[in-house]
């Protein structure tokens, strides 16, 4: 079963949490899925030892959290 067809029809707040946000590219057809139809909550955590280069993990974590809000509000989800 996915995420999506596990979401109760009448639920008011999804509240998913991501345990490794990585670059976050899961979650956009997400948004657009639910989103509109439900408050959408989600915590996202980073590990701060994952260093796959030379960019520090915060600077990644920040930026990733900058594109996924500017990408949320686009879709019409604050």
């Amino acid at each position: 079963m996915s995420i999506l067809e596990a979401i109760p029809d009448d639920a008011e707040t999804i509240h998913f949490i991501d345990f490794d946000i990585c670059d976050g590219v899961q979650w956009p057809p997400i948004v657009e899925a639910v989103g509109c139809r439900h408050i959408l909550r989600l915590t996202l955590i980073n590990w701060k030892e994952r260093n796959l280069d030379s960019v520090p993990p915060e600077l990644r974590f920040k930026e990733t959290k900058r594109r996924f809000q500017n990408y949320a509000q686009s879709c019409g989800v604050n």
